[in-house]
């Protein structure tokens, strides 16, 4: 029971999950936002669409109290996260690199930035990944996080 709550309690609250939310429901499409950021796939950035969804739980709950957000949760955010876990959607390929590797007796994979491009605003970080000293992928993304998850699924191909 343990282990199906707390991938219950992942599936509710990872970018990944709120943002696939935010976009099936068409809550994305009533983002403001400048005409920069829309020209960058702003509609399109997870995070953005992640606070979309957190935003409007918090609104639902000053405006309507815990039963208005918990009525959205049940309604939106519930059946997604039974999605996940029924699909075992929940293990990231970093998460699936570090169990891989550990199974194999070596060390934990170090992730290294290597690069960083672009304006504040819109940077793009490359993300390189070695284990025990040998280098085995890079990745890049929009944030450090997007590229290490990058730079594991093409280390997970290749090993």
């Amino acid at each position: 029971m343990e282990g199906y709550l707390t991938a219950a309690r992942s599936a509710t609250v990872r970018t990944e999950s709120l943002s696939e939310v935010s976009v099936n429901n068409h809550f994305n499409d009533y983002i403001r936002m400048s005409k920069g950021e829309e020209a960058t796939g702003g509609r399109k950035n997870l995070s953005i669409l992640e606070d979309v969804i957190e935003s409007l739980i918090g609104a639902l709950y000053v405006d309507g109290g815990l039963s208005a957000a918990k009525n959205f949760f049940e309604k939106y955010i519930l059946p997604n996260a039974q999605g996940i876990i029924a699909l075992n959607k929940l293990k990231d390929p970093k998460s699936l690199l570090q169990e891989k590797v550990q199974s194999d007796g070596k060390s934990s994979p170090i992730y290294q930035t290597i690069g960083e491009t672009g304006q504040d605003h819109n940077k793009t970080f490359e993300i390189a990944v070695s284990i025990e000293g040998k280098r085995l992928a890079t990745g890049t993304g929009r944030n450090k996080q997007e590229a290490e998850q990058k730079a594991a699924q093409k280390a997970l191909e290749l090993i």
